[in-house]
């Protein structure tokens, strides 16, 4: 896959998601809420978003930041899609990082003669990796909206259809009407889950 192909296969997946957020906004809230973040996006191009933020009521506000929000998340999950085709790609192609970098430790080991491969074999058996996940809080995102972005993420994955269409569009109604603020603090447990 050429990095062209990568970028217009992203810009297609993040416009597709893009055009259904604004259906689902016209749908869920009106036609003015739709053209409300159209202006301000047009606005921001222009460098006269003063002009039109100045004017917003507060329930507006909160209208327009949870519809960014919404897009820039599913923009994220566009671009985490399209990141794990061109990884799967490349491990097909040139092998995975872990077995490139064991290939470069074999070819520098067989040129120096610092280390023998018995020495090599023990230090790979001994070896471990211990991820650890940790919630920043920019991230602490519940379950619920988590559960909708997965969701749209396996949709992506799959070839287009009418009925992966339909999926994305429900998916994305239900992410809007999803409450994505959470009135208590996360449990450590909740954020592992989460994580994994």
């Amino acid at each position: 896959m050429s990095s062209t192909t990568e970028n217009t296969s992203l810009r297609n997946d993040v416009r597709k998601l893009a055009d259904l957020l604004g259906q689902t906004l016209a749908r869920q809230e009106g036609e003015e809420l739709l053209s409300l973040v159209e202006a301000v996006r047009l606005s921001v191009r222009e460098g006269k978003q003063d002009e039109v933020l100045s004017k917003l009521t507060d329930s507006q506000t909160v209208s327009l930041v949870r519809a960014f929000s919404n897009y820039f998340n599913l923009a994220n999950v566009a671009e985490q899609v399209d990141r794990t085709k061109v990884l799967a790609e490349q491990r097909e192609t040139i092998g995975s990082w872990i077995s490139r970098t064991i290939d470069r430790i074999l070819k520098v080991q067989e040129a120096t003669k610092d280390f023998d491969k018995k020495e090599l074999q023990e230090w790979l058996d001994n070896f471990s990796v211990r991820p650890v996940f940790t919630a920043h809080p920019t991230e602490a995102a519940r379950r619920s909206v988590l559960s909708k972005m997965t969701t749209i993420a396996q949709l992506l994955e799959q070839p287009d259809s009418p009925t992966k269409s339909e999926r994305l569009a429900e998916t994305i109604d239900l992410l809007w009407q999803t409450d994505e603020l959470r009135l208590g603090r996360p449990e450590p447990l909740d954020e592992a889950v989460n994580s994994i």
